[in-house]
């Protein structure tokens, strides 16, 4: 109770749990005070006070509940969405591995016969038309077996001939005759071998393109066999990516979601190509670790990228949960490192 001039008052609180929820404010005038007996009487009535708002107090039950929120609930939510995170599918597993721009489907000119290189007449990225010469062959000993059978064939074909007539006089010589027939045919096969043989001196381009050719000047004089790669001509528009994909990291591919190409040359930049080929077996590096080859092929036709270009791609498999995406690589060093 306090006492001002003029005015007494009297603060009844209504106290639940520890917190101030309400409370009743009596004032009285005129130099009249509140008695001890009134202050005892009001005492009681404070108690009446607190029962009755506790029966009817309206506060939600939510805002009751809001003091446990912080602690209960929001431990709980938090919870859910670790457990969601670490076992739902919801990250893409993904592969970075390096890669190659290559031609698609170039012109591969091989040795067409045994023999030694005498020139190289292209060198690396010279633009070459259909007719243009692109190597020789030493001629020598390839013409000199030509000579070699145009005699024989005409030696042979003379004495044939001359059998022949005798044959017109003397019956006995028509066995002669047929073993002649016999080495004729023999030797206008090799006749037949020689000159394709010189034809083949020349190789020309059968298309317009760019020369792919290693080395050119360690081929002169160099002895090839039949199928030995010599020249390949290529389209500059025409390029797929070879991909060298670390044995480790052969997994599932989801070839509907494209593969992400980071040139080296132009970091800023990213291309899309689709996943197409996947080599079944296991092939060797230059560095000794196991890859597979994989080919993938540009989705904007006519991507223009320079030939030989270097870069990393990035592919895509099965969605995955965040545990398995970040603890796949550790658990399998160290299942490789324990031998288990």
């Amino acid at each position: 109770m306090e006492q001002t001039a003029g005015l007494s008052v009297m603060w009844i609180p209504i106290i639940l749990d520890g917190k101030l929820h309400a409370g009743l404010w009596l004032e009285r005038w005129g130099e009249e005070v509140w008695d001890p007996s009134e202050c005892e009487v009001m005492h009681s009535y404070e108690q009446n006070l607190r029962l009755a708002w506790k029966q009817f107090d309206r506060t939600p039950r939510l805002q009751r509940i809001k003091s446990f929120r912080p602690k209960g609930i929001s431990m709980a939510i938090i919870a859910i969405i670790l457990v969601f995170l670490a076992y739902a599918p919801i990250i893409s597993l993904r592969v970075v591995a390096p890669c190659e721009i290559i031609p698609k489907d170039p012109e591969m000119y091989a040795a067409p016969l045994d023999g030694v290189i005498k020139e190289i007449l292209v060198k690396p990225g010279d633009y070459v038309k259909a007719g243009d010469l692109l190597f020789l062959y030493e001629d020598r000993i390839i013409m000199h077996e030509l000579k070699v059978a145009q005699k024989q064939v005409e030696i042979i074909r003379s004495q044939y001939d001359r059998q022949r007539f005798k044959s017109f006089i003397d019956n006995d010589v028509m066995a002669e005759i047929q073993s002649l027939k016999y080495r004729l045919e023999q030797e206008e096969i090799r006749l037949a071998l020689a000159q394709s043989n010189v034809n083949h001196l020349k190789i020309q381009a059968k298309r317009n393109g760019v020369c792919m050719v290693d080395h050119p000047e360690q081929w002169q004089g160099r002895p090839v066999r039949i199928g030995e790669r010599v020249v390949m001509i290529f389209h500059t528009d025409q390029s797929k990516v070879k991909i060298f994909l670390p044995e480790k990291d052969n997994i599932e591919f989801d070839k509907d979601k494209p593969v992400s190409i980071i040139l080296n040359a132009a970091p800023a930049n990213r291309y899309r190509a689709n996943l197409n080929y996947i080599a079944p077996q296991a092939s060797k590096g230059p560095k000794g670790d196991l890859y597979f080859q994989a080919e993938a092929q540009w989705l904007q036709h006519g991507t223009r990228i320079k030939v030989g270009s270097k870069g990393t791609a990035v592919i895509y498999g099965d969605k995955v949960s965040l545990i398995y995406w970040i603890l796949r690589k550790p658990v399998a060093y160290a299942r490789q490192f324990a031998g288990i």
